[in-house]
């Protein structure tokens, strides 16, 4: 797949994903970053790019963190996100592709911002 359509695909299937629970989706997703630097910049690009929201941009975080450890500018990212969620009357929710559950996408950025070093899905 070329790597400017994976973005595309990518969001396409996290959301099949989400219903349907499948972890096999992120350990292809972090295989993915692992071997493919242009893929990992575009994911970085997506991430840190303000008009991205923070649940999709905290999801695609995660999975680059269970790829690689993260860079300081990608560790800046979440924490900013972090403080506009605290704001929030109520937090956002997403779908976390690793644990395969729904948690609220503070909960997700705090997992990002306390491990910033890559696990093994």
């Amino acid at each position: 797949m070329p790597t400017e359509e994976l973005l595309d695909l990518l969001a396409r299937d996290t959301e099949r994903m989400a219903a349907w629970g499948d972890t096999h989706f992120s350990r292809a997703t972090t295989r993915r970053l692992r071997r493919d630097a242009s893929a990992r910049a575009k994911i970085e690009a997506f991430i840190l790019a303000p008009e991205a929201g923070d649940a999709p941009a905290s999801c695609f975080a995660s999975l680059t963190a269970a790829a690689f450890p993260l860079s300081d500018e990608l560790i800046g990212n979440p924490t900013i996100r972090l403080q506009q969620q605290l704001l929030m009357p109520a937090p956002d929710m997403t779908h976390d592709y690793l644990s395969s559950s729904d948690i609220p996408v503070l909960v997700l950025l705090l997992q990002i911002l306390h491990t910033g070093v890559g696990t093994n899905p």
